[in-house]
């Protein structure tokens, strides 16, 4: 039972039942990353949607004097990237390093298109959230703007 996903928005309105249901149905790997561990790398293809179910991660990036930038803390239960799977450049503009012991689940891109095919939730859920991050991108460029 992956309670910490009632709690996603991936997931929103659907019941416990419902998340398992979907997640039998269509293939999917979870791993546990230690503190630390790196996650996925700038620039890697990103053909699967990531999930942190348990802990937090950190997107971070490196400028050319090699400081670390952290652009963003994710906590469970968070989509990682959401926008950058469905792109032509779906590479990673960040690397995602574990924070603490992390829980992510993985779903390939065919497989959320099958599962959003199944459930309208899953894709109005997955719409909104792309929208949103979008929304707030658009809303902080126009604040460094002025």
């Amino acid at each position: 039972m992956r309670r910490s996903l009632v709690n996603c928005g991936l997931f929103k309105g659907l019941e416990s039942a419902g998340i398992e249901r979907l997640l039998g149905r269509h293939r999917h790997v979870e791993r546990t990353y230690a503190k630390g561990e790196v996650i996925a790398l700038k620039d890697t293809r990103y053909t699967s949607l990531m999930i942190v179910e348990k802990g937090k991660v950190a997107a971070e990036t490196a400028d050319r004097e090699g400081n670390v930038l952290k652009v963003e803390r994710i906590y469970a239960p968070s989509l990682i990237a959401p926008a950058n799977l469905f792109a032509e450049d779906n590479r990673l503009p960040v690397n995602i390093t574990a924070k603490s012991v992390v829980s992510v689940l993985r779903i390939d891109r065919d497989e959320l298109c099958a599962m959003m095919a199944e459930s309208i939730i899953v894709m109005r859920n997955f719409l909104a959230m792309v929208s949103a991050q979008n929304r707030l991108i658009s809303e902080n460029l126009t604040y460094l703007t002025y």
